[in-house]
């Protein structure tokens, strides 16, 4: 069964040979909707940012809910908190695959991060130093080394892929499909077979399309190269996939329309930047069309003391007052100098381009933009 723990946890609650089960945050975000409660007006208190939610008996998906401003609470810190490792989803109960397990143990015992450039370093650290404290518990015993599931390179058309794909989930086969039409640059192909597969084949198929087309060669390769692939599909390929099924930002791992995002995307840098008064009041307009949050008073509050000068800015007051001012222009060329969209779905979407774009611009993640004290 899919089992949520906190990062400290791991050494005492996994075996060593349970970390190469251990599922990618996209995987482990995609379980905990099924498997955990994930919708804060179920709970009776605050829910604690850093806790495990409650496990959800009915089976029913938990998604999240799009309204205006900036957070559905527990959704999206249970979503960055798997990215950063501070939870890591585990299941020991499906076979290990390439596509959903980025961590396996060779043939010396070591747990291995295959592709290490496409998950954050915290993620892999906590992962790592769990896996060597839980084998110092276990007085140095290291893990067996993982059984991987593999395809050999003599599959290499795309009923031949489905026939293998029959022994995983519909969904894991969708996902094996994705990566071989990628790789054998015949993405329409295997797109027909995974339809044909029918279940949950079509929308593993997107999902693994969505995940690793987004700037990621190395991703794609050490998938390629676990099922036996062939040739890496072309950029004119990719970019196409990236503009039927939307794009994954590299820098904030954030899904999002860079066509609809009120600009293209530059290359922009905190270098040289001054917080100014004006600088702040625009920062200010630009939140007031959102609702009150705390955190973001805290930072603004921040931003007055550093223009009055009274305080000595941190990299991240330049992370949170670059990125304020650069989303208001986003928001102003897409025709909203002030206010926002009624509709909530409308509202979110507005702002996840602008805001997804700006974090890229400046090769950001959201944990970045806040003061730690801001939570506090």
């Amino acid at each position: 069964m899919f089992t949520l723990y906190e990062g400290r946890e791991i050494e005492w609650e996994l075996s060593p040979e349970d970390f190469a089960y251990i599922c990618s945050p996209e995987h482990a975000l995609e379980q905990s909707k099924t498997h955990y409660d994930l919708d804060e007006r179920n709970y009776r208190s605050k829910f604690s940012p850093f806790s495990v939610p409650e496990r959800l008996y009915s089976r029913q998906p938990t998604w999240r809910r799009a309204q205006a401003g900036y957070v559905d609470p527990i959704y999206d810190s249970i979503k960055e908190h798997l990215q950063l490792g501070w939870l890591i989803g585990v299941d020991t109960t499906e076979q290990w695959n390439w596509v959903e397990n980025p961590f396996y143990v060779d043939e010396n015992g070591e747990l291995i991060c295959d592709s290490p450039d496409y998950y954050h370093e915290w993620f892999i650290r906590e992962i790592t130093d769990g896996y060597n404290d839980a084998v110092a518990n276990r007085n140095g015993l290291k893990a067996e080394p993982t059984q991987k599931f593999h395809y050999g390179s003599s599959y290499s058309q795309p009923e031949q892929h489905a026939q293998a794909a029959k022994t995983l989930n519909s969904k894991a086969a969708g996902r094996l499909l994705a990566a071989g039409g990628v790789y054998n640059g015949n993405i329409e192909g295997y797109a027909k077979t995974a339809q044909q597969l029918g279940g949950d084949a079509p929308a593993g198929y997107v999902q693994v399309l969505n995940e690793t087309t987004a700037g990621s060669a190395i991703a794609l390769a050490s998938i390629g190269a676990a099922f036996g692939l062939g040739r890496l599909g072309s950029m004119q390929e990719i970019e196409s996939i990236e503009k039927i099924y939307g794009a994954r930002g590299p820098s904030s791992l954030r899904e999002f329309d860079p066509d609809l995002a009120g600009g293209p995307l530059e290359k922009l840098s905190t270098e040289g930047v001054n917080i100014t008064h004006a600088g702040v009041d625009t920062v200010e307009l630009h939140i007031s069309r959102f609702e009150p949050d705390i955190a973001n008073d805290f930072m603004i509050d921040r931003l007055r003391k550093i223009s009055d000068g009274t305080l000595a800015p941190e990299s991240v007051d330049l992370n949170y007052f670059t990125h304020e001012c650069r989303e208001f222009q986003r928001y102003c060329n897409l025709g909203w100098e002030s206010g926002q969209p009624t509709d909530g779905v409308a509202a979110y979407d507005l702002w996840n381009n602008a805001h997804t774009a700006t974090l890229e611009e400046f090769g950001l993640r959201d944990n970045q933009l806040y003061h730690p004290d801001a939570f506090k």
